[in-house]
C-alpha cells in the first residue's frame, strides 16, 4: 500500500514506519505524514536501545528519505462505499484502530463475482454514454454483454455519477454496493438524491389499506397547484386505472391519491419502511395544502441503500429484513440496516460478538405486498409508456420501478425478483447540462445485472396469498362491466374489496345522427342510433375538448316535435322529465266531436308494444287529470300517449317522452369499514372516508355525515372525504 514491494524487500527505514502504522494505523504516511514520520523514529530509537541496530545504522535509517506510492483516492475505488459500510458496522462493537492492526477473520456479505461484474458493467455504460458508437467490451465482464441497445439520444454531455445496490430480500444482506462515496451522493449515507417518483408505491399502498384497488379509477388531466411543477407535464390520460397510473409514472394521479389518502398517512408508512428522513423533508415541502407534493418531482434526499431496502418487503411478502440499529423513540421500533457483516472471529479462530441479530419485521400484510408486485410485475401495464420490448422485460418474472424527477437530474431503476433486488441510480452532477441522464440508462444497467444475478436461478414467482380475489371490471372505471364497457380486464381485489356496482363512466345515448342531439319518439326512427359516451366530471371537460373526446350531447332533437294541439295535449309530466312512483298525468282531451280518450305507454324510443293505463274515458277533460300511471317496477325511457277518438272517425294522438326512475341510488362505503377501529390514528391526523356511489340515470349529490353534523357534499367522483381524527366513537353516514 505505501511502499509497492513485499515485506522481503522493505530497508530497515521502511520496517520501521510500518511498525508504527500497526500500532497507530490512523497515524500513516496518507492521512497524518508528519506523526508517522515522528513514530518512526521513535521506533528506531527503541530499536538502537534495545541493541537490535547500532549507533551508525539508527543514525543512517533515520535520515534516509522515504518514496512512498501515491495514495488511492477512496472516491475512486469501486469497493469503497462498502467497505466505508463494513468499518462502520463494526465500529458500533469495536475499537477500529485496534482491528486495523489485524489478526482477524471478518466474513461479509459481499459477493465477489457481482461486485466484480456490477463494477464492469457500469464502467461499460458510462463509456456508451460519452460515445455511443464505442462498443468495446471489458475482458471477463460477462454483464457486460447483456446490456441492452441504448438510443443515440442516450449520449450525454453531462457528468453522470451511478450506484448500484443488489440486495438478498429475504436476509436483508448486501450482496454488492457501488457508488461515490462523496457526501450528497453516497449510495449509503444522508443526504442522497432527490427520489421523486420512486415514492409512488408508499402512496398507492397507504391507498390500498384506505380502501382503494388496483382497479380505482384515477382521472390524469392538467391541474394546477401553486409551487409544484404540473406545468412541466406536457402529456395526460385522461381516465385511467390505479394500476396504469402507478405502472407509468403518471404523477397527476399520484398527487391526487396524496392528497386523498393523506399526506401524513404516507410519510408515516415510508417510516415504517425504513425511509426515517422523508417525514421531515415533507414537513419543509409544504405546497398549497399538499405536504410533500414536491418530493414527487424535485424534492427530498434518499440514499439509494436506504430506499432499495425499504422495497425489499415487497419482494419479500411484507417483512422488513436487517440488524435494528438507531435510536428508539417512544412506542417505535428502531430502524432496520442492511446486513454486511455476517461473523467475525480472532487469529485462533474464537467467534467474536458483532452487532444485533438480524430481525425480521413484518411491516405490511402479505395481500398488501401482494397487490404493489402484482402491478410492479404487469409488463403490458407498462406498455403505454415504456412500449414493447423495454428494458424491464427479462424473460422470467420480475417486478420493477423506473423513476426520478421531473427534471431528469436523478434517475432511479429498483426492481426484483423473489431471489434478488437491485436498485441503479444515475445523476448528472453538473445541472447545468441540458442532457441530463435519462431513466433508458438506469433501466439498461438494471437489466443486465438482473439477468447476470439471476442467470443460475430458477425462475420464481410470488404465490397468491390467501385473502385476494380476481374480479373482472371494466377498464378504466374499476366497476363491474355493462354490454357498454369497451374494455374489460382481470383485477386483483383485496377480499372485501371487490366492486359491487355497475358501470356507470360509459352509457348509451340514443341520438339523431344527423343532428348529434337526444333523439324524441318524433325522430324519424331511421336517424335514431346509439352511441355510448364516457361520463366526464366538470374538471375533465376542458382536457376532453382539448383532445377531441366526445361528450355526450345535452339538448335533444326539437326538429320533429308537432304542433301542439290545444283540444288534444300531455302538459303534465313536461317533457323528458324524470318521474317515479304514481304518476298523475295531467292536459286535454275535448273539442268537437269528441268520443273518448286513451292513455297508454310504451318502452323505449319507438315503442314496440303499449300498455293501456287505466280504462278508455268517455268524460271530456280541459286543463285537469287524465289519468294515474302507477310506474311501480318500472324503469328507463317510456312514451306516454294519448289517443282522442272523434265522431267522424278521426283519431287524433299527443306523446311525451319521460324517464321512469324508480331505481335508488347504490352507496357503500369502502373505508373505513364496518367497526374499525383507528387505534393506529394519532389525534389530528387525516384519514380518507372513501365512499363508492352510482344510480342508473345520475347522481345528484353525495352527502357525509359524522354522527349527525355534515362534513360535505359531492357531485362527482372520486366519492372522498378527508377528516382529522380525535378521540371517540362516531357512526358515518352516507
Amino acid at each position: 500500500v505505501y511502499f509497492g514491494k513485499p515485506a522481503s524487500e522493505l530497508t530497515l527505514p521502511e520496517s520501521a514506519l510500518l511498525t508504527a502504522v500497526g500500532e497507530a494505523p490512523a497515524l500513516n504516511p496518507f492521512d497524518a505524514p508528519e506523526e508517522a514520520l515522528k513514530r518512526q523514529k521513535i521506533i528506531i530509537e527503541a530499536m538502537m536501545a534495545q541493541g537490535y541496530i547500532t549507533p551508525e545504522e539508527a543514525i543512517t535509517a533515520a535520515a534516509e528519505p522515504l518514496t512512498f506510492e501515491e495514495p488511492v483516492s477512496k472516491a475512486s475505488t469501486p469497493w469503497q462505499s462498502y467497505l466505508n459500510l463494513v468499518w462502520e458496522q463494526l465500529s458500533r462493537d469495536y475499537d477500529l484502530e485496534h482491528i486495523e492492526r489485524g489478526g482477524f477473520r471478518i466474513i461479509t456479505s459481499l459477493d465477489y463475482d457481482l461486485q466484480t461484474q456490477a463494477d464492469c458493467t457500469r464502467n461499460t455504460l458510462l463509456a456508451r454514454l460519452e460515445n455511443p458508437a464505442n462498443a468495446d467490451l471489458p475482458p471477463n465482464c460477462p454483464a457486460a454483454r447483456l446490456l441492452p441497445t441504448l438510443p443515440a439520444s442516450s449520449q450525454t454531455s453531462a457528468t453522470v455519477s451511478s450506484a448500484v445496490v443488489i440486495l438478498d430480500p429475504a436476509t436483508g444482506q448486501i450482496l454488492a454496493m457501488l457508488g461515490d462515496p462523496t457526501q450528497g451522493v453516497d449510495p449509503a449515507h444522508l443526504p442522497g438524491p432527490a427520489p421523486g417518483s420512486m415514492l409512488t408505491p408508499f402512496i398507492y399502498l397507504t391507498a390500498f389499506t384506505q380502501g382503494f384497488s388496483p382497479a380505482s379509477l384515477l382521472w390524469d388531466i392538467p391541474v394546477e397547484i401553486p409551487e409544484i411543477p404540473t406545468s412541466e407535464i406536457k402529456v395526460h390520460h385522461g381516465a385511467v386505472r390505479l394500476r396504469t397510473a402507478f405502472a407509468n409514472d403518471y404523477l397527476i394521479p399520484a398527487v391526487q391519491m396524496l392528497n386523498q389518502v393523506g399526506a401524513e398517512s404516507v410519510w408515516r408508512t415510508t417510516q415504517e419502511f425504513g425511509l426515517t428522513a422523508l417525514g421531515r423533508t415533507a414537513g419543509q415541502n409544504q405546497a398549497a395544502n399538499c405536504r410533500g407534493c414536491t418530493l414527487l418531482f424535485n424534492g427530498g434526499q434518499t440514499p439509494l441503500l436506504q430506499l432499495a431496502h425499504a422495497y425489499t418487503p415487497f419482494a419479500n411478502q411484507g417483512l422488513l429484513v436487517g440488524q435494528p440499529v438507531g435510536e428508539i423513540e417512544p412506542g417505535s421500533s428502531p430502524p432496520l440496516s442492511p446486513v454486511v457483516v455476517l461473523e467475525i472471529s480472532n487469529a485462533n479462530g474464537q467467534s467474536l460478538p458483532h452487532g444485533p441479530d438480524t430481525e425480521r419485521r413484518p411491516v405490511i400484510t402479505q395481500q398488501l405486498a401482494y397487490l404493489v408486485t402484482h402491478i410492479l410485475s404487469d409488463e403490458t401495464a407498462r406498455w403505454p409508456s415504456l412500449g414493447h420490448p423495454n428494458a424491464l422485460e427479462i424473460g422470467r418474472p420480475a417486478a420493477a420501478k423506473s423513476g426520478g424527477t421531473i427534471d431528469n437530474t436523478s434517475a432511479w431503476t429498483i426492481g426484483y425478483t423473489p431471489q434478488v433486488l437491485i436498485g441503479i441510480w444515475n445523476g448528472a452532477t453538473d445541472s447545468a447540462a441540458s442532457d441530463s441522464p435519462t431513466r433508458q440508462m438506469s433501466m439498461a444497467l438494471w437489466n443486465a445485472l438482473i439477468q447476470y444475478a439471476t442467470e443460475e436461478m430458477p425462475a420464481a414467482a410470488w404465490d397468491t396469498p390467501p385473502g385476494v380475489s380476481f374480479v373482472d371490471v371494466c377498464d378504466p372505471s374499476g366497476q363491474l362491466p355493462t354490454r357498454y364497457c369497451p374494455n374489460v380486464v382481470s383485477e386483483v381485489f383485496l377480499n372485501g374489496n371487490e366492486p359491487t356496482q355497475f358501470d356507470a363512466l360509459y352509457q348509451a345515448y340514443q341520438v339523431n345522427r344527423e343532428t348529434g342531439l337526444l333523439a324524441t319518439v318524433f325522430t324519424p326512427p331511421e336517424l335514431v342510433e346509439e352511441r355510448v359516451y364516457m361520463q366526464l366530471p366538470p374538471l375533465a371537460e376542458d382536457w376532453a375538448r382539448e383532445n377531441g373526446i366526445p361528450t355526450p350531447p345535452e339538448s335533444y332533437d326539437m326538429i320533429a316535435v308537432p304542433p301542439v294541439n290545444p283540444e288534444t295535449h300531455i302538459t303534465e309530466p313536461q317533457m323528458f322529465a324524470d318521474v317515479h312512483g304514481e304518476v298523475k298525468i295531467r292536459g286535454t282531451a275535448n273539442g268537437d266531436g269528441f268520443i273518448s280518450y286513451r292513455l297508454q305507454a310504451g318502452q323505449g324510443l319507438n315503442p314496440q308494444g303499449w300498455v293501456q293505463i287505466g280504462e278508455d274515458r268517455s268524460q271530456p277533460v280541459r286543463n285537469g287529470v287524465l289519468g294515474v300511471w302507477d310506474t311501480s317496477g318500472l324503469n328507463g325511457l317510456f312514451a306516454i300517449q294519448m289517443i282522442v277518438l272523434r265522431e267522424d272517425n278521426r283519431v287524433e294522438t299527443s306523446v311525451i317522452q319521460v324517464t321512469v326512475d324508480n331505481l335508488p341510488p347504490q352507496v357503500s362505503i369502502i373505508y373505513p369499514q364496518q367497526e374499525d377501529e383507528m387505534l393506529p390514528y394519532t389525534s389530528g391526523k387525516k384519514i380518507t372516508f372513501r365512499v363508492e356511489a352510482s344510480d342508473n340515470i345520475g347522481l345528484e349529490s353525495v352527502r357525509f355525515y359524522l354522527d349527525d353534523d355534515l362534513l360535505a357534499h359531492q357531485s362527482q367522483p372520486p366519492y372522498a372525504v378527508p377528516w382529522y381524527t380525535r378521540p371517540g366513537r362516531y357512526t358515518l353516514h352516507v
